[in-house]
C-alpha cells in the first residue's frame, strides 16, 4: 500500500510542474501560472508532514524540503514579476550552497547517511550553485557552465561506480543504478537543451519545447521506477514467506 501512496504522490508532483511548463509554454497569464506552483507549495507540505514522522532520516527529508519550498517560493515570486532572473538566480544559488554547507556538516558530524550518497549529494548540491551562479549568457558564463555541466556527469558516473562496487548484487542494486541513471540522463538532457539555448543553437520556444520533453523522460522514470520497487516488493515477500518456513521446519 505505501509503494501504490509514493507513486500518486511522485505523480502528483510531477503533475503540477508539468502544468506550470505547459502554462509558461503558451504563455498563459500569471495569475494561472501562479496556482500549479501554490498547489505544489501545498502539496509538499502536506507530504513532508506526512512522511517526516516515519522517515528513517528525518533530517535528509527536511534538509530537502526546505530547499524545496524556498526555490518554490523564490519561482513564484518570478513568476509573478516581483523579482526578475538575476534575483531568482541568487536566491537559488543562496539556498542551494546553505544546502550543502548543511549536508556537509550534518553528514560528517551525525552520518546521516552512507559515504558515497553523501558526496554524491555534496558534489550535486555544489555544482548546482555554481550553475545558478552563472546562469547567463556572457562568454565566461558559458564556459563555467559548461565545465560544471561535465563535473555533474562525473559526479553521477562515480556514484554509480560506487553502487556496482560496493552494493549487494540484487534488486535493490537494481533499483539504485536505476534512479541514478534516469537522474543522470534527466539531468544531462536538460543541461545539454540549456547549453544550446545560451550558444543560439536554439530559440526560447525550442527550448520550451526541449523542457517539456525532459519532463516527458522524468514521467517515464517515474513509472519505471514504479514497476521495479513493485518486483523488489515481491521479491522480499517471497523470500520472507521462504524464511518464515525455513524456522518452522
Amino acid at each position: 500500500m505505501f509503494r501504490w501512496q509514493t507513486i500518486a504522490w511522485s505523480l502528483l508532483v510531477w503533475s503540477m510542474i508539468f502544468t506550470y511548463t505547459i502554462l509558461t509554454y503558451i504563455d498563459a497569464e500569471p495569475l494561472y501560472r501562479a496556482i500549479p506552483l501554490g498547489t505544489l507549495f501545498a502539496i509538499l507540505l502536506t507530504l513532508t508532514a506526512l512522511v517526516a514522522h516515519a522517515a528513517k532520516e528525518t533530517k535528509s527529508l527536511l534538509l530537502f524540503s526546505g530547499w524545496c519550498f524556498l526555490t518554490l517560493a523564490g519561482i513564484l515570486l518570478r513568476t509573478t514579476g516581483n523579482i526578475n532572473d538575476w534575483h531568482l538566480n541568487l536566491l537559488v544559488t543562496l539556498f542551494t550552497v546553505i544546502a550543502a554547507v548543511v549536508w556537509c556538516i550534518a553528514g560528517h558530524i551525525e552520518h546521516v547517511t552512507e559515504p558515497g550518497l553523501y558526496w554524491y549529494v555534496w558534489s550535486v548540491l555544489s555544482i548546482f550553485a555554481v550553475l545558478c551562479a552563472f546562469n547567463n549568457n556572457s562568454q565566461t558564463a558559458i564556459i563555467i557552465y559548461t565545465t560544471n555541466t561535465g563535473l555533474l556527469a562525473v559526479a553521477h558516473l562515480l556514484y554509480i561506480r560506487h553502487i556496482v562496487k560496493f552494493l549487494t548484487s540484487g534488486p535493490r542494486r537494481c533499483l539504485y543504478l536505476f534512479r541514478v541513471l534516469s537522474c543522470f540522463l534527466v539531468v544531462t538532457t536538460l543541461m545539454v537543451g540549456s547549453l544550446c539555448y545560451k550558444t543560439n543553437e536554439i530559440d526560447s520556444v525550442q527550448w520550451e519545447e526541449w523542457v517539456i520533453v525532459t519532463e516527458v523522460l522524468l514521467l517515464l522514470a517515474l513509472v519505471v521506477d514504479g514497476i521495479l520497487g513493485f518486483a523488489q516488493n515481491r521479491i522480499n515477500a517471497e523470500y520472507q514467506s521462504v524464511a518464515t518456513t525455513d524456522v518452522h521446519v
